[in-house]
């Protein structure tokens, strides 16, 4: 079986090269913006190679991870590094006969976070943002509406926050922080404020089933993320057990938190950081028969690694 991986220099797709090269059965085809930088693997090439009919294999599945760095560019690089890219490519996959696309997709299509107690699932109203979020929309439409036309069968993963070895992030500061046990702030109230988290591992969990059963291809969009939402309060506490950090964590009254989050310029930061934002998870849960790893789990399992 041929797969194609298309961001395998990025950050979830460096994670999950040992994975997926783990499988034997299976040929591993990386797919970046350059075809250099990487001399000790085979298959290993650029989109222009893509394009240009150098890949001279047959694609069963294609993992489609490329994309911009989050909401850090100008809205032209995202819509051509998001929508146009994704178009590109899935026009391109009847010259490898290829009929079957995972597009990763983000949770930020259906918002920001925010001060407010809400679960989003897949049937929620669509509310992207960001010019990163609007982009990933249209390439999600996208999908949808060629793959429909080229009769490719296609799966589409909306993710939250993503954490794991190499993030570069407002997490990956806070963790580093805690390391270094230094003080840190929080909000007191544990049973608010909560938002969904994605551990590679999970990811792993979900791609496996799509690799092993060409049936979980069946053209849906599905929320991927860790089992039970968690405070970023929550989160610092577990790491610091896990990393033996003597930090000393102070919890502020959570009525700071509504005081700091109405600030102008402050409040979009304290929103960003300490906000609410929750996915479902149960669509997909029940579609693959599975359960998926809480991120408690994953943190004292070191199944992901949050360094």
């Amino acid at each position: 079986m041929n797969i194609a991986l298309t961001g395998s220099n990025g950050f979830i797709g460096s994670n999950l090269i040992e994975f997926l090269e783990k499988n034997k059965k299976m040929n591993l085809i990386y797919i970046n913006r350059s075809s250099e930088n990487n001399n000790l693997r085979a298959n290993y090439y650029s989109f222009e190679d893509f394009f240009n009919n150098k890949i001279k294999l047959n694609i069963d599945i294609i993992i489609h991870l490329a994309s911009p760095n989050f909401e850090y560019e100008k809205e032209f690089i995202l819509r051509k590094g998001i929508t146009e890219l994704t178009k590109m490519i899935i026009e391109k996959l009847p010259y490898y006969n290829c009929k079957k696309f995972i597009y990763f997709s983000s949770c930020k299509v259906y918002g920001e976070s925010s001060s407010n107690i809400e679960s989003y699932n897949e049937e929620s109203y669509l509310n992207p943002m960001t010019d990163y979020a609007k982009a990933k929309l249209e390439a999600e439409l996208l999908t949808k509406e060629l793959c429909k036309k080229l009769r490719i069968n296609y799966i589409i993963y909306r993710l939250p926050f993503v954490y794991g070895s190499g993030m570069k992030s407002n997490l990956g500061k806070i963790i580093k922080h805690l390391r270094g046990s230094l003080p840190f702030i929080i909000f007191s109230d544990k049973n608010k404020l909560k938002r969904s988290f994605l551990g590679i591992k999970n990811i792993e969990l979900a791609l496996q089933k799509n690799i092993s059963d060409e049936s979980s291809f069946t053209n849906e969009v599905f929320n991927l993320s860790d089992s039970g939402p968690l405070s970023l309060s929550q989160l610092a506490k577990l790491y610091k057990i896990q990393g033996n950090s003597k930090s000393i964590i102070i919890a502020l009254p959570l009525k700071f938190f509504y005081i700091l989050a109405r600030i102008p310029l402050m409040g979009k930061l304290v929103l960003k950081i300490f906000g609410s934002f929750e996915v479902d998870n149960n669509k997909i849960e029940k579609s693959y028969n599975f359960s998926l790893l809480s991120t408690e789990d994953l943190i004292f399992k070191k199944e992901d690694n949050l360094n």
